[in-house]
């Protein structure tokens, strides 16, 4: 009778383990998750703040050089200094758009980029020039900003 009653028991008692090793395991998973997302949002976070961190280096810097050439080009070239200062707002307001909407159409990127290659052309006069070329195709293709 004891031999009868071993196969059941041993069979019982396989599948009552691994039935809690199964439960251990998902409870600890359900557990960890709310970690793991928590990890990944902060280092998302902080990828995008050593991103952004550049950017707002070079906006100061760039924003000084290209108020000092328009404020040297106003007595000599008004025109030049005008188009500049228009071509400055335009990029500034491009600058601080992305905070509102982080992916536009690339056809914003590629003016931004024109705006910001026409004020250096007018800063550094005949010795840069700049052509973008863009397939028609791909004006409408989204970016992430």
């Amino acid at each position: 009778m004891a031999a009868s009653d071993a196969v059941p028991t041993v069979f019982y008692t396989a599948v009552f383990l691994g039935w809690s090793l199964a439960h251990f395991w998902i409870r600890a998973d359900v557990v960890a998750r709310p970690e793991r997302v928590r990890r990944s949002e902060a280092q998302a976070a902080a990828t995008r703040a050593e991103l952004q961190r550049p950017r707002l280096q070079l906006a100061p810097h760039f924003l000084f050089n290209a108020l000092n050439t328009v404020a040297a080009e106003i007595p000599d070239n008004p025109d030049s200094a005008l188009e500049m200062t228009h071509r400055i707002a335009a990029y500034l307001r491009y600058s601080l758009d992305p905070q509102t909407r982080p992916v536009c159409p690339l056809t914003d990127e590629i003016e931004a980029v024109r705006a910001f290659v026409r004020i250096q052309e007018l800063r550094f006069e005949d010795r840069l020039r700049c052509v973008v070329e863009m397939d028609p195709a791909v004006r409408a293709v989204p970016s992430r900003t």
